[in-house]
């Protein structure tokens, strides 16, 4: 899959067919008889979708808007002292994870809060 100049999206044949069972997904994931039966209804496997997904927002942007706005989180988290940090624990370990899954660093001295409180 890339991305041409003015921002269309060209996929082969196969990531078309990824893309078309996807929706297909996307439509019945709620229904009790499609639960667990993705790759026989699909022919794929959910994380085949999920890396297609991926490839998709990394050309078009979207993960790296989430990398701004977890950098920005982690600034803010930064700026606070012991204490409050402690108090939003939860909301750190939130950031820290998702930080992790997008490749944005996360600070020693919030680490160290996370594994303290293990």
């Amino acid at each position: 899959m890339e991305q041409t100049q003015q921002g269309s999206f060209v996929v082969t044949q196969e990531e078309m067919h990824v893309l078309r069972q996807a929706l297909f997904v996307t439509l019945h994931h709620g229904d009790a008889v499609f639960r667990g039966d993705e790759h026989t209804i699909t022919g794929h496997e959910l994380d085949e979708f999920q890396q297609l997904m991926w490839e998709i927002d990394e050309l078009n942007g979207h993960n790296e808007e989430i990398r701004r706005l977890l950098t920005q989180q982690i600034d803010e988290l930064s700026a606070v002292s012991l204490a409050e940090l402690e108090k939003r624990s939860v909301r750190l370990r939130d950031v820290a994870g998702s930080a992790e899954r997008y490749g944005v660093d996360v600070p020693p001295r919030l680490l160290e809060v996370l594994r303290s409180q293990t």
